[in-house]
């Protein structure tokens, strides 16, 4: 049985004084980004066929957690919840090797990139979040995402 990922894309709307935060959901990511276990290993470490350090693996759902992800997340179940800032997307070093040398295809005589997971839809993600990024600051964009299966 495959795994598919399911998440949003949220930005930070407001901050009290008193610390609560509101985050809105505004990009369903379910039909935009492609089943991609390189990807999925690479930054979440969920069948990590890459071999990859992933960046951020299983930090559970956030608390403050907007209600089109929590409401999703209720009506789907979902694994291995986690969620990334856009900051640290950014800084990703898409040249970094991971353990494997090859992701479940022929090898590539080296070691897997992290540029070896990047197809069109996830791409496309980066673009959005860059440009909501650019609107709501880098630190106020992030992912939430989980997976239907192990």
């Amino acid at each position: 049985m495959g795994s598919d990922i399911s998440g949003w894309v949220e930005t930070l709307h407001y901050e009290r004084e008193d610390g609560y935060r509101f985050w809105v959901g505004v990009v369903k990511i379910d039909e935009l980004v492609e089943r991609n276990y390189g990807m999925f290993g690479n930054l979440f470490g969920h069948r990590n066929v890459g071999g990859f350090v992933s960046i951020a693996a299983r930090r559970g759902m956030p608390d403050d957690a907007s209600d089109a992800a929590r409401h999703q997340l209720v009506d789907e179940g979902g694994r291995d919840r986690t969620w990334i800032a856009w900051e640290e997307i950014k800084a990703i070093n898409w040249d970094d090797e991971g353990e494997e040398e090859t992701l479940g295809g022929p090898s590539f005589g080296r070691k897997v990139r992290r540029r070896d997971t990047l197809e069109p839809g996830w791409t496309t993600l980066w673009k959005l979040m860059e440009v909501l990024g650019d609107v709501f600051g880098p630190g106020n964009v992030r992912l939430v995402v989980w997976f239907d299966s192990e």
